[in-house]
């Protein structure tokens, strides 16, 4: 079982939240990368700045408006050809619900390891246990892959890239899970 810290780890989880909600700018797509949920903001940013400075290059647009500097490339070609610089094509993507404060990775597997609807039942409890030992740190990935005898290499890649895609299933379905929740939730607060 996972060591349980005392009920003090609430507040203190409580007490480090400057209390605001946070906004979701951004989402992490499966290759690791970021992305803007509303991308037609960053060009029109680009546009703006644009107008300011038709001389600016590429990075500085591009740094200026938080972009990448593709962006920015279309963006001043679409300018330059009279567009506007947001295409029809370019939309939102789906809203992710947001949580009130962002938690550590300890932070989350603490509250889950309290949590009464978690902890009162078998297989929910191994499953935060199994979340905690499976933890790995972007940090430690080179000392994990170093320390694996070359021969193994490419069987141990292949074994995680199965697990990988296993993970993407399940933070699929969660996130299906979440949305639905979210939408269970506005319907009964009508």
């Amino acid at each position: 079982d996972l060591p349980l810290e005392p009920k003090r780890t609430v507040a203190k989880i409580r007490a480090g939240s400057s209390g605001e909600v946070t906004q979701l700018h951004a989402r992490v797509g499966r290759d690791g990368r970021a992305r803007p949920v509303h991308p037609e903001d960053g060009r029109r940013r680009v546009a703006a700045i644009l107008a300011d400075r038709p001389h600016a290059t590429l990075r500085e647009l591009a740094a200026a408006a938080g972009v990448a500097p593709g962006t920015a490339k279309a963006v001043r070609d679409r300018v330059r050809n009279g567009q506007p610089p947001v295409s029809a094509d370019i939309r939102p993507h789906r809203p992710v619900a947001v949580a009130r404060t962002q938690l550590s990775e300890q932070q989350i597997l603490s509250v889950l390891a309290r949590d009464p609807s978690l902890v009162q039942r078998q297989s929910c409890r191994n499953f935060v246990q199994w979340l905690a030992l499976s933890s790995v740190r972007r940090e430690s990935l080179d000392d994990l892959v170093s320390g694996i005898p070359p021969h193994l290499v490419g069987l141990v890649g292949q074994l995680v890239r199965t697990y990988a895609d296993v993970w993407s299933d399940l933070a699929e379905r969660l996130d299906e899970a979440n949305q639905l929740a979210g939408s269970e939730r506005t319907a009964a607060a009508r």
